[in-house]
C-alpha cells in the first residue's frame, strides 16, 4: 500500500512529503530519460531505414549502369544455345545464325521481358 492510500496527501508528515517530492522529480526524470531513448531510437530507426533504401538504390543503379543486366546475360545465354545444333552446322555460316541470335534478344527486350 503507497503513502498518498495509507494517509492521504494533506495529512502528511514533512519527511514524507519531501521523500514523496523527490520521488516524483525521479520520475519526471526518468520520463524524460525515457522520451529521449524513444527519440533516438526512432531516430535510429529512421535512419536504417534511409540507409536500406540508399543501398537499394545503389544495387539498382549500378545493375542499370551495366552494359547488359544479369538477366540479359542469362537471356542471351539461353538463345545462344537454342541456336547451337546452326552454329554446329557446317553448312550455317556463324554471322547469319547471330543475327538470329540478336533478332531474338532484341524481341525480349521490346516485349518488356527485359529492361532496355
Amino acid at each position: 500500500m503507497d503513502i498518498l492510500t495509507e494517509k492521504g496527501e494533506e495529512n502528511l508528515s514533512a519527511t514524507d512529503k519531501k521523500k514523496l517530492a523527490t520521488c516524483g522529480g525521479q520520475m519526471a526524470k526518468l520520463d524524460g530519460e525515457l522520451k529521449g531513448a524513444r527519440d533516438r531510437l526512432d531516430t535510429l530507426e529512421v535512419q536504417e531505414r534511409v540507409k536500406e533504401a540508399k543501398e537499394q538504390k545503389k544495387k539498382e543503379s549500378a545493375e542499370a549502369k551495366r552494359a547488359m543486366s544479369e538477366a540479359g546475360v542469362i537471356l542471351l545465354c539461353e538463345i545462344r544455345l537454342k541456336y547451337q545444333a546452326k552454329f554446329d552446322n557446317k553448312s550455317d555460316k556463324n554471322d547469319s545464325i547471330w543475327k538470329h541470335v540478336e533478332a531474338d534478344f532484341n524481341k525480349a527486350v521490346e516485349s518488356g521481358e527485359l529492361p532496355e
